[in-house]
């Protein structure tokens, strides 16, 4: 980490890192923030399973970089909830099931990666927001305004402004519910958070102004969603 700050500081190229996984490589950026144009995104599975997981959960936590101690998520808390972490990504892998169930006879055979998409937002939330009291500024922060800044799609995105898309996401933030991979819309119905209990649902997504979800059914057809593609 240390060689990617001083790349960044001697060149001014502005450098973003993916799947922080690190306390020590969170307090280098941190502190190299003033002087190199850096910026970081952890993922949920960082934030929430350590190393005993992976033994219990096996293959379908299988991850790169892989799982840490729990002193080490501690760490990532510590940053996440003073703002040094920029942004949480999904890191989706949507392996077949049995991609990952090869890996009971060698967890080096399973497939790379978790499924995420649709859990990272709402794990956040129930475990940020209502169980650790992170504001909901910085949980839109978080999920929503930094990453469209970081990949120019701002003010486009990620923002309630007038000539911005209304993209809105609706909670009901008292409802309580399990994260079950079968009840996932594709064909990764699996997760390593199989049976974690949440605290705050979406009921609602807009797009474009536009209601695409609502009360678990989709309202739309597929091809409305846009590519969104970063600028540099």
């Amino acid at each position: 980490m240390s060689r990617i700050i001083t790349f960044a500081r001697e060149t001014g190229t502005r450098c973003h890192v993916v799947h922080l996984s690190s306390g020590k490589a969170a307090e280098l950026i941190s502190d190299a923030r003033e002087t190199a144009p850096i910026t970081v995104e952890t993922c949920s599975h960082y934030l929430l399973l350590d190393e005993d997981d992976l033994v219990r959960i096996g293959p379908k936590a299988r991850c790169g970089p892989p799982l840490r101690p729990r002193e080490t998520i501690n760490l990532l808390w510590d940053h996440l909830l003073d703002g040094s972490i920029d942004m949480l990504a999904s890191d989706h892998c949507p392996h077949l099931p049995e991609a990952k169930a090869v890996g009971e006879e060698s967890i080096w055979k399973a497939g790379m990666g978790l499924t995420g998409i649709q859990t990272t937002v709402p794990l956040l939330f129930s475990e940020g927001v209502v169980k650790c009291g992170l504001p909901l500024h910085e949980f839109a922060r978080l999920t929503a305004a930094a990453p469209a800044q970081i990949f120019g799609l701002y003010p486009k995105k990620g923002t309630v402004a007038p000539g911005s898309d209304a993209d809105l996401v609706f909670y009901d933030a008292g409802e309580e519910w399990t994260i079950r991979g079968a009840d996932f819309p594709g064909v990764a119905k699996w997760t390593p958070f199989e049976g974690t209990g949440c605290t705050g649902r979406v009921v609602r997504t807009m797009v474009r102004g536009t209601q695409v979800f609502r009360a678990g059914s989709i309202m739309v057809e597929a091809g409305y969603g846009r590519f969104q593609r970063a600028v540099a």
